[in-house]
């Protein structure tokens, strides 16, 4: 399900349903990218807005914006506010979903990689 630009999952608790915040399925499109950054990995340009990625395609003679799961090892400035912070080991992932990330620190700026799921 979608409400703006927030997508959610249907569960039931307790016959109760509820609506569970998720990331954009893959395949999802829009035609435009409100602030969107830019990003090169390998032979692949990437397109960042709202914690997601985005690869760009030509239909029509107009840009289309696909969701793509984003690539490991990319460094990002910042994960999704409802982010869940859980140990396996003694490290320490934030998950959004299906997507993992583990925060870098250099000096005084944060970061964060993603990375594949510990599990």
């Amino acid at each position: 399900y979608q409400c703006g630009s927030v997508w959610y999952n249907q569960v039931y608790n307790q016959g109760t349903v509820n609506y569970v915040e998720i990331a954009a399925p893959k395949g999802s499109e829009i035609t435009s990218l409100p602030d969107a950054k830019k990003i090169d990995v390998g032979s692949k340009t990437y397109y960042i807005s709202d914690n997601t990625f985005y690869e760009r395609i030509k239909r029509n003679g107009k840009d289309i914006y696909v969701v793509v799961d984003p690539p490991y090892g990319v460094e990002v400035d910042s994960i999704p506010d409802k982010a869940v912070e859980t140990k396996v080991g003694d490290i320490t992932y934030y998950q959004y979903d299906r997507f993992f990330y583990r925060k870098v620190s250099e000096s005084k700026k944060t970061t964060y990689i993603i990375v594949p799921s510990p599990y």
